[in-house]
């Protein structure tokens, strides 16, 4: 799709208002097609270089930066986003440091993604200020300040308005902190997610899993092992068709920790272990948890859920 649309767009009336509605589209496409988003945005960079304006590459470089984010290719994204934090306008490094925020959370570097969205809510308004409150929301949740995610995410939940596309991520973040509070708390969550479901769209498949997976959790949060597994199992079919393997692994790693059953278990990590090309971290982990005792496949969760989570960001209940 991209190449058909980069050969369309090679003409000499190539302006702004087309490359914003590639902006978008590449934005849009991350939720079914991680490929189409970093074609989309490469399309974006060249024609930015070609326009020759700060903004226009900035905001270009930024979406390069996420698509490669997506595509876990971590140090072209770092690269990418500082290209566009150097050449941001003043009234664009809101939304870069947001993009990096996400960035610094796949790293692991949680109070640098804490002070880049605090940063970048300073320095934005409207529709970015709405989606900076969801990565400040974020860098609060794993860093433990659950009742501070809460307020974010809610403030975020508030911002948004609902025929927006991140509705449904606002409900289901939301949701997730309140997971870390009371059983009335997580009944309610369960309710949110409920309403998410309705609004997903078959292309959103990647959103579709993640609420699978936190729909889950709660059950299991809940003590219903019986509904947490299946939910869990949902999700996890859905992310082995998307090829999404370190996000594989780490819900292979919540279903042996809500039920540590050594057959499905020992079944799913191989299947995992088929995503993975070369040497890859996560390979050892993966086939140490298929060799556990049914004892000892609790402890060989923790150390691969640990392992996964360094790589992507996940519902972590």
């Amino acid at each position: 799709m991209a190449e058909d649309t980069a050969a369309r767009l090679e003409e000499r009336h190539i302006n702004g208002f087309v490359l914003e509605r590639l902006w978008k589209l590449a934005d849009d496409s991350v939720t079914y097609s991680e490929r189409d988003s970093l074609r989309l945005a490469r399309l974006c960079c060249r024609i930015a270089f070609r326009l020759g304006a700060d903004e226009l590459r900035a905001r270009s470089f930024s979406r390069l930066g996420s698509a490669l984010r997506l595509a876990n290719r971590l140090d072209h994204a770092e690269s990418a986003l500082k290209i566009a934090l150097s050449a941001a306008p003043a009234h664009v490094k809101g939304d870069v440091l947001r993009r990096r925020a996400v960035l610094r959370m796949y790293q692991g570097r949680f109070g640098d993604a804490h002070q880049d969205a605090e940063n970048a809510l300073e320095k934005t308004s409207g529709v970015e200020y709405a989606r900076a409150l969801e990565v400040s929301g974020a860098a609060y949740y794993y860093r433990g300040l659950f009742r501070d995610s809460i307020q974010q995410f809610g403030r975020c939940l508030d911002e948004t308005h609902p025929d927006d596309g991140r509705y449904c991520n606002a409900i289901q973040n939301y949701a997730s902190s309140l997971a870390k509070g009371t059983d009335d708390d997580r009944e309610e969550a369960l309710e949110l997610l409920e309403v998410v479901r309705t609004r997903l769209k078959p292309r959103h498949k990647m959103a579709r899993a993640k609420l699978w997976w936190t729909i889950g959790l709660l059950h299991s949060r809940l003590g219903d092992e019986v509904a947490a597994w299946r939910a869990l199992d949902t999700a996890r079919r859905s992310l082995v068709a998307l090829q999404a393997a370190p996000e594989v692994a780490a819900i292979i790693a919540d279903l042996a920790r809500v039920s540590p059953r050594p057959m499905a278990i020992r079944q799913f990590c191989y299947e995992a272990g088929e995503l993975f090309t070369g040497r890859h971290p996560l390979r050892k982990s993966l086939r140490a948890l298929a060799r556990a005792k049914k004892d000892v496949i609790p402890k060989a969760a923790v150390a691969l859920r640990e392992k996964a989570g360094r790589l992507v960001a996940c519902p972590a209940l």
